[in-house]
């Protein structure tokens, strides 16, 4: 959660000062991390929380996950720069909430990272938003 929310805050940070669209559009896609937090937070629910206070907890979680989340729609009327800059802000207050507040699972299952997956799910979006775009033009 720290190693995602980092890649936000700098991100933003970074977003908030940059120099052209293309560096911006860089930084928008390190802001991207934020959405690997949301199964992040909701999968050790099950390890800490009672069978019970499960469902409550997974809401909550999601719930304030997304609150939290850098998002475009606040940038109506603004610069997306002063957009980045307001994410910046909140990426950096979650992380601070999640360095005092989260606490590691007790159950630790061993796992490796897909990167086929990873990239599958980099690349799938990009190429069907460009099919949109430019579909018209092909």
């Amino acid at each position: 959660m720290l190693i995602a929310a980092f890649c936000v805050v700098v991100g933003s940070t970074t977003g908030a000062a940059t120099p052209n669209f293309t560096v911006l559009l860089v930084v928008r896609a390190l802001q991207g991390a934020w959405l690997g937090l949301s199964p992040l937070g909701i999968s050790p629910t099950r390890d800490v929380l009672p069978a019970e206070r499960v469902g409550n907890g997974v809401g909550l979680v999601s719930s304030s996950l997304g609150i939290g989340a850098p998002s475009g729609y606040r940038s109506r009327g603004r610069s997306l720069r002063a957009a980045a800059g307001g994410d910046s802000a909140r990426a950096t207050q979650s992380s601070r909430s999640f360095l005092v507040l989260v606490l590691e699972s007790p159950i630790q299952a061993p796992g490796r990272f897909d990167w086929v997956g990873a990239g599958g799910l980099a690349i799938g979006p990009v190429c069907f938003l460009i099919t949109l775009i430019e579909g018209r033009r092909m």
